[in-house]
């Protein structure tokens, strides 16, 4: 049984065993500036000396990881160069100007935002030259005034309780957000120093967010 070798005319197709390679992070990714893929070959070829990257015996399409390792390996050079234009990358979404926002305990930024209630009226006792209310004819009871408020209405110590449950349930809000910040903050440095460290070593391919992570 003869197998003819596959010529430059005739790529692979799907049918024939192979799979299409399509670089998923070619925009992405500061590695592809040192590779191509040609649509002939389907596989990414350095642009320095030519060599084609593949895989392995299960696939024929190469990956970042021995993208990387060929530029380790084979240029150094231009391998320190993209570890250089990693870390400037890195640079722009990790800015050195944000500020780490010290922990506050719960009560005292509740006391800091939280206004003081107002103090309650100092209790005047009945003056002596007052009515007493056995004394009260029938006709002043009749122009005393009828009590407005229904059963129901919330007074006004009511209604200030119920503001201070609501200023307090704001401000834990507020201190959950600003935590989830913090946490943010601190994952997304931690984040691009694993990435740094990983390219350096050599351990995964870089693959350079389009954000920070959330």
């Amino acid at each position: 049984m003869n197998i003819s070798p596959i010529s430059v005319a005739d790529p692979p197709t799907q049918k024939q065993g192979y799979r299409k390679y399509t670089p998923r992070y070619s925009n992405g990714n500061p590695i592809w500036q040192y590779f191509t893929v040609y649509p002939y070959s389907r596989i990414p070829t350095c642009n320095a000396c030519g060599k084609m990257i593949m895989n392995g015996w299960k696939s024929i399409a190469g990956n970042t990881t021995n993208m990387r390792s060929h530029l380790k390996n084979k240029h150094p050079h231009l391998f320190r160069e993209l570890c250089a234009i990693c870390e400037s990358e890195q640079k722009k979404h990790y800015s050195g100007n944000w500020t780490i926002i010290p922990y506050v305990s719960r009560d005292e930024f509740l006391e800091r935002i939280i206004p003081k209630p107002e103090s309650e009226p100092e209790y005047r006792p009945p003056s002596q030259y007052s009515t007493p209310e056995r004394l009260k004819t029938p006709l002043s009871t009749c122009h005393t005034p009828v009590n407005t408020h229904s059963p129901t209405e919330p007074t006004i110590p009511k209604l200030r309780f119920l503001k201070e449950e609501l200023e307090a349930e704001e401000a834990t809000l507020r201190l959950e957000l600003l935590r989830s910040q913090i946490r943010r903050e601190v994952a997304t440095a931690q984040f691009y120093q694993a990435q740094t460290k990983a390219i350096e070593q050599g351990r995964f391919p870089f693959i350079f967010p389009q954000s920070p992570p959330q």
